[in-house]
């Protein structure tokens, strides 16, 4: 998967902008650190949540900033994916979701649960 896939974070919005540069002193103090790891050592897999082609960041926020700043494709991680009764786009904006909702429920569907299902990605990529 294309790590720019990866539009935000779960909890940590207000720390990075969406594209996940640190937005504060105290994040990007946090941000030094984690690239000292990552030339040093590498990282363990990130934590995401996939709705329809986009993922949000439950654990890993420096590495995915980190990784995008040193021109990586691409990044390990797990991954638990959650089902949505209508498609969502990378390239939505939140109207967008809202908008397409509003059609689903108006054209009679009942709206559904959204279910989950999480599964590790054994080298695999976001």
């Amino acid at each position: 998967r294309d790590r720019d896939q990866i539009v935000g974070s779960v909890g940590r919005s207000r720390e990075f902008n969406r594209s996940f540069w640190p937005v504060n002193d105290v994040t990007e103090k946090r941000w030094r650190q984690v690239d000292e790891l990552f030339t040093g050592q590498g990282f363990t897999p990130i934590s995401v949540y996939r709705i329809g082609e986009i993922f949000f960041v439950q654990d890993g926020n420096h590495r995915v900033s980190v990784n995008r700043a040193h021109g990586i494709p691409s990044i390990e991680a797990y991954v638990t994916e959650l089902k949505s009764p209508i498609p969502i786009y990378r390239t939505d904006r939140l109207e967008d979701i809202v908008r397409r909702k509003q059609e689903h429920i108006q054209a009679g569907r009942r709206p559904r649960r959204y279910t989950t299902g999480s599964y590790p990605v054994v080298n695999g990529y976001c």
